[in-house]
């Protein structure tokens, strides 16, 4: 079986979808553990509101450390992910190790879990710590919550999934945000 992590954005005059990753587990498991990456993975990001796809692959895997290409914003830079998705670091082509890029969240701060393995519907955990973007540090919190295991339609078909809400503030900002 097969779950899928797709989410959406609610912002305030709009909403984005975009197909995230795809990781197998037991189809009588309650709970789902952490995927294992292979060179050659990819997802699609779908940006509706652009009508532009970004596929992201990925290129390496090392110990328990993913490295990804793809990004629209770096598209040659090596963005390297924990199993929980947290981001370690950004590498530009030349090997230059990068703090963040124009459009792209922070890098190089493993504290920012995103996903919290293993997965079961009524789990929650928090993500209360700095950022960067732009060159600019701010603290967020973000709390997370596994909220359903259901059934969702995509474009490659209907897959089990768990359903995630995200809650993000940082001083009066806020965002909503639901994956699958």
């Amino acid at each position: 079986m097969v779950t899928v992590l797709f989410f959406r954005r609610s912002f305030p005059q709009s909403v984005v979808s975009a197909l995230v990753i795809l990781t197998s587990w037991s189809s009588c498991a309650l709970a789902a553990g952490a995927p294992t990456w292979v060179v050659g993975d990819t997802w699609t990001i779908e940006r509706p509101e652009t009508n532009s796809d970004t596929v992201l692959r990925v290129v390496a895997v090392e110990n328990d450390v993913m490295v990804i290409t793809g990004f629209q914003q770096c598209p040659r830079c090596r963005a390297y992910l924990d199993r929980h998705l947290a981001p370690l670091k950004l590498v530009d082509e030349a090997g230059t190790v990068l703090s963040s890029a124009p459009g792209l969240f922070s890098w190089g701060y493993p504290s920012w879990k995103y996903l919290d393995w293993p997965l079961e519907v009524k789990k929650t955990w928090r993500i209360d710590a700095d950022a960067s973007m732009n060159k600019r540090v701010t603290r967020f919190t973000v709390d997370m919550s596994v909220r359903a295991h259901e059934d969702i339609a995509t474009k490659a078909g209907t897959f089990a999934a768990f359903r995630i809400s995200r809650e993000w503030q940082s001083g009066p900002w806020k965002m909503s945000e639901t994956l699958w």
